[in-house]
């Protein structure tokens, strides 16, 4: 089993020299914007046995940006993902300090079915709580006094 939060560098702050090193050796691995967190998720399933499992935070972009649609149906191909939960709406709940929101992504290293399905969640919480953390109710703000 691998358990992990990769690193996370913005395209415009990627100065790894090892990963861009990594990557330029491996130029059919999809690392799109020289994401770090997508050559983790490709290079985790090397770690994993035949039965072994993954689980990854990852920046919610990983999967939810034009740009990596590419990577997503090659590393989808790769693996059997089995449950996304993006936490997006959860950013300052979870993270007072985050930057990006985030993903949780579950995979196998059997390579993935056309009829897999993926379960896919997406945890809400208020408006207000978007905006730095949870919500104090006052007993005069609600209409019957709870």
């Amino acid at each position: 089993m691998v358990i992990g939060n990769p690193p996370w560098v913005s395209r415009r702050n990627q100065k790894d020299k090892d990963f861009l090193k990594w990557m330029s050796k491996r130029p059919h691995i999809l690392g799109p914007n020289k994401q770090i967190a997508h050559g983790f998720a490709w290079k985790a399933s090397e770690y994993l046995s035949d039965l072994g499992i993954g689980c990854f935070l990852l920046p919610s972009a990983v999967l939810f940006n034009e740009g990596t649609n590419e990577f997503q149906k090659e590393w989808f191909k790769s693996v059997t993902v089995e449950r996304v939960i993006n936490f997006s709406d959860l950013l300052f709940v979870l993270f007072s300090r985050a930057i990006h929101p985030c993903v949780a992504i579950r995979f196998s290293t059997l390579a993935s079915k056309p009829d897999d399905i993926i379960l896919y969640e997406s945890p809400k919480t208020d408006a207000i709580s978007q905006k730095g953390g949870p919500v104090h109710i006052r007993e005069e703000d609600t209409a019957d006094g709870r």
